[in-house]
């Protein structure tokens, strides 16, 4: 039995190609906006992850599983953001190989200048569904790139 062969027509392949041209744009302008405050696009990802896992996640590992980086990246940034005093790390008294990463108030007070509040307030100005229907395709999105580079 022959494999079926999916047919979409001209202008469904059109629709799509448009929403990949405006997500391409849109995700240019988020990373061209995180050049600013002496921060690139890395440092304010570590800033906002950091804020906002659980301690438990609060660990370079954890950071770089989540965010499908090597450890070396990870590390070229968390010794950039602990130069800058924007993060501690701390040690395990008990492991000495465990560290923790924490935001210094220095850390939080840079993140209340975070390039992507911006983008955040006109998201929350969005319909619920509307929004809740863009993480849905983001996550599709997101699975399905992640599943071929596997």
């Amino acid at each position: 039995m022959a494999a079926m062969v999916e047919s979409h027509s001209p202008q469904s392949r059109a629709r799509a190609r448009s929403v990949l041209q405006s997500l391409d744009l849109m995700s240019r302008l988020l990373t061209a906006s995180c050049y600013r405050h002496g921060l690139n696009p890395a440092q304010w990802s570590a800033l906002r992850y950091f804020a906002e896992a659980a301690t438990k996640d609060c660990t370079p590992s954890a950071f770089a599983r989540a965010h499908r980086a090597t450890k070396g990246t990870i590390s070229q940034t968390l010794m950039a953001l602990t130069r800058k005093g924007l993060i501690e790390k701390i040690t395990d008294a008990k492991d000495g190989r465990s560290i923790t990463v924490k935001l210094t108030a220095a850390g939080v007070a840079q993140l209340a200048q975070d390039p992507w509040r911006a983008f955040e307030d006109v998201l929350m100005k969005g319909p619920d569904e509307s929004v809740r229907q863009v993480v849905r395709i983001a996550e599709l999105l997101t699975h399905a790139i992640t599943k071929d580079s596997a």
